[in-house]
């Protein structure tokens, strides 16, 4: 089982499997970029070249990019659906090129649109972008909480997104604990959830837990 944590890239991605490797975790998640938006920092080969060394002679990995929270599918602004798929094509390639095999996405927020215009608008934004996800790569949704408008909070939602899309063989789920929790699934009872998550989701589509206390 590979069990890791959420490290900072701030001094480099070598520096961030290093420091995952001191505290014996043998996968990490990572921020594409300041997770409140804005630009990437530019990538050096150096560093990168270190990482791939370091993750060949640890046994390291697979390990997990997060894109930015701002990013939403489903806004309704187009605008701001452009310049998400854009963001996450963007990413789908930074990813590639730093060794990473899964790249997570918040299924975002209607925005008020209601759920059906909100999960349509998610579907078709990631007609876009699933072309060009990389042949040994995945793009995860993240289910959310409920709160407020969000989507994908529910275990038939996430499914009705990887039914839409036209081709989901690059498309996968990312489950959080505490967002099941905010969403009425009862954790604790672990075993009643992931028999619901087997049978609706597919076990095989959850490629990565995040597991909060």
């Amino acid at each position: 089982m590979l069990i890791g944590a959420h490290m900072t890239i701030g001094k480099g991605l070598s520096k961030a499997i290093e420091d995952a490797i001191s505290i014996k975790a043998n996968t990490m998640q990572i921020f594409t970029r300041n997770p409140r938006g804005g630009k990437a920092k530019p990538l050096v080969e150096k560093d990168l070249l270190k990482a791939q060394q370091l993750v060949e002679t640890h046994q390291f990995g697979p390990w997990v990019a997060h894109a930015p929270y701002t990013i939403n599918l489903a806004s309704a602004k187009e605008d701001l659906r452009d310049f998400a798929v854009e963001t996450i094509i963007e990413d789908l390639d930074r990813v590639k090129q730093m060794g990473g095999k899964f790249l997570v996405v918040h299924s975002g927020s209607h925005t008020g649109q209601g759920v059906e215009r909100g999960q349509q608008l998610l579907i078709d934004n990631l007609n876009k972008i699933l072309p060009h996800c990389p042949s040994d790569m995945f793009l995860l949704m993240e289910g959310m909480a409920g709160s407020g408008s969000e989507l994908g909070h529910r275990l038939e939602l996430l499914r009705q997104i990887i039914d839409g899309v036209a081709d989901n063989s690059h498309l996968g789920v990312c489950l959080d604990t505490a967002h099941l929790f905010g969403a009425g699934y009862d954790v604790r009872l672990w075993d009643d959830i992931w028999q619901d998550i087997d049978s609706i989701l597919g076990g095989q589509n959850v490629k990565v837990m995040h597991v909060n206390d």
